[in-house]
C-alpha cells in the first residue's frame, strides 16, 4: 500500500512534536519551582538580617545610653555576636578609678527606677522584655567593667 508509511511518518512527528511540548513544560516547571524555592531562601536571609540590624541598633540605643557614673570611660565595643536568629549580645569594656560601692549603686538606682527587675541581690544581672544586661569585673581591683547587653525575640531569656 503507498499510503502506510506515510501515516507513520506523520504519528513520528506529532509523537515527537508532544514529546518536545511535554519536556518544554517540565523544564519550566523545573525552573519555576527552583526560583521559587531560591527566593524564599534569600527573603528569609534578608529578613533575618534587618532583624539582626534592628536588634543591634537597639542594643547600642540602650546601652550607649545608660547613664553612667562620672569618671566610667569607655574602652572598647565587642563585636555583636548572634547566637541564632532571634538573639544577639554586644560587650563594652568599661574603665574608671572610681570606688565600685559608689558606681554600682548608681546603676542599680536607675535600672530599678525603670521597671528593670533584678535576677538576685548577689548578681548585677537587669531584664526588661526581651532584653538583658550584666555587669561583671574583668579584674580583682574592679577599675574595669564590663557590660553585656542581650536581646531574645523569644519570650524567655538566658537569664530568666
Amino acid at each position: 500500500m503507498p499510503f502506510e508509511n506515510f501515516y507513520k511518518k506523520a504519528d513520528k512527528e506529532t509523537k515527537r512534536h508532544w514529546k518536545s511540548v511535554v519536556s518544554t513544560f517540565t523544564l519550566l516547571a523545573v525552573v519555576f519551582i527552583s526560583l521559587t524555592g531560591l527566593y524564599s531562601i534569600c527573603e528569609n536571609r534578608i529578613n533575618d538580617y534587618f532583624k539582626e540590624k534592628a536588634r543591634i541598633e537597639r542594643l547600642d540605643a540602650l546601652c550607649k545610653n545608660l547613664p553612667k557614673p562620672d569618671l566610667f570611660y569607655l574602652v572598647t565595643r565587642e563585636k555583636p555576636v548572634s547566637y541564632n536568629t532571634d538573639a544577639t549580645e554586644i560587650v563594652y569594656h568599661y574603665q574608671t578609678e572610681r570606688d565600685p560601692k559608689v558606681i554600682i549603686p548608681q546603676f542599680i538606682e536607675w535600672f530599678s527606677a525603670n521597671g528593670w527587675k533584678r535576677k538576685s541581690d548577689n548578681e548585677l544581672i537587669f531584664t526588661k522584655d526581651l532584653q538583658t544586661i550584666s555587669f561583671t569585673s574583668s579584674d580583682n581591683f574592679y577599675s574595669h567593667y564590663d557590660i553585656y547587653c542581650y536581646e531574645d525575640e523569644i519570650s524567655f531569656g538566658i537569664y530568666d
